[in-house]
């Protein structure tokens, strides 16, 4: 059967049904967010490890030594042999199937849309009645009441990509005692320089001057700031998660045409290497970020420019 997405992440009362899951769609960090949130849930309720892996056979190997529950997170959709996940989950075992979507996943993913007791999670580009649970939730859980003009602005202008629209709603988070004032709001999502901001990611390979003038010239604010590092983030996560250039291909923003050659080129120069020390710059970024906010500016040079020796190193 097929649930929402937003069912399972926006929703005080999630519980865990012992159901199998396939979360699947073409939104990676949707889909990661999503199978992130229900591991969590489970190991709430006493499934003491977690088995991330793309041997399914493993699963069938005699239990651990202390006879842990354990949820098995499957990746590799073509070694999982769907007549045997009962058997699984009836020695109360928890099994997530997590891959976006593809033609040689539509064996499974029509399994688990017409099986009872089985869920098919798909993560695409949310909708408006998406977008308006996901911002209801987000400001519950923080206690804030927005006003009637603010929701419907957030609702009408904030991005359709599920990892884009928590960093716009974070940045509005961010406004504090001015959050239902609509022209600081405004100001605070606007997309007036977006464009040029995200285009810094792929001008990385630039001379630092030219790096510089484009920060400089683009990074005004702190909302501005973190419209720079979610970009960064979300190419970073798009290029890591791609086994090859046509899949990269595949899932790089249309809009974007004109930038294919510039993220192949730093596609290309990337390595497991690189990707742990970026993955280390944007942890202590992230850090340093929300304890120095008023240093935005330093920080996110800073960040660039140690971006770029990572990649040309």
């Amino acid at each position: 059967m097929k649930t929402k997405p937003e069912s399972i992440i926006a929703n005080n009362n999630y519980t865990c049904d012992y159901m199998p899951l396939f979360i699947t769609g073409n939104d990676e960090t949707y889909i990661k967010k999503v199978e992130d949130f229900v591991v969590k849930n489970y190991q709430i309720v006493g499934f003491k490890k977690t088995v991330v892996t793309s041997d399914f056979e493993s699963s069938f190997q005699s239990g651990s030594l202390f006879n842990e529950k354990k949820v098995y997170v499957f990746s590799e959709t073509s070694l999982v042999d769907l007549q045997r996940i009962d058997t699984i989950i009836d020695r109360g075992e928890m099994i997530i199937i997590s891959a976006k979507s593809s033609p040689k996943n539509n064996t499974i993913k029509k399994k688990f849309f017409t099986h009872k007791k089985w869920q098919l999670v798909e993560c695409y580009n949310l909708n408006n009645n998406s977008k308006n649970l996901v911002i209801k939730y987000y400001f519950e859980q923080k206690n804030i009441r927005l006003n009637n003009e603010v929701f419907w602005t957030l609702l009408e202008r904030l991005d359709e990509r599920y990892a884009f629209l928590i960093d716009d709603l974070e940045k509005v988070y961010l406004c504090g005692n001015k959050i239902n004032d609509l022209d600081f709001i405004l100001k605070a999502i606007g997309k007036k320089n977006s464009d040029e901001i995200e285009k810094i990611f792929f001008n990385i390979l630039n001379k630092q001057s030219s790096l510089l003038t484009s920060f400089n010239g683009s990074i005004l604010t702190l909302s501005d700031f973190y419209t720079f590092f979610s970009s960064f983030k979300f190419y970073v996560s798009l290029i890591a998660s791609s086994e090859n250039r046509q899949v990269l291909l595949n899932n790089f923003p249309k809009y974007l045409f004109k930038e294919k050659d510039a993220c192949l080129k730093i596609y290309s120069l990337m390595n497991q290497r690189k990707k742990n020390f970026i993955y280390k710059l944007l942890y202590k970024t992230e850090n340093l970020i929300r304890k120095n906010p008023n240093k935005y500016s330093l920080i996110g040079i800073r960040f660039l420019f140690n971006f770029k020796k990572i990649i040309t190193s």
